[in-house]
């Protein structure tokens, strides 16, 4: 994926709090962010979920949606 979120440099200054990135298609809102995590917030239910950089976790995650 071009647009894994592996790919930026600094997530603090890549994804702003209210920025939309997806796993897959399902969009999630940026709630926190540091220099090592983000803290989502899933727009389909509501759930929140914290993701570090270089885990398999955060390898879900891009910029974009993924279309198939």
């Amino acid at each position: 994926m071009k647009d894994h979120l592996g790919f930026y440099k600094s997530w603090a200054s890549s994804f702003p709090i209210g920025q939309i990135i997806y796993k897959v298609t399902e969009p999630y809102t940026v709630e926190s962010v540091g220099t090592d995590f983000l803290v989502l917030k899933s727009s389909k239910d509501g759930s929140v979920v914290r993701i570090f950089r270089n885990t398999e976790e955060s390898y879900e995650f891009t910029a974009s949606p993924q279309v198939s």
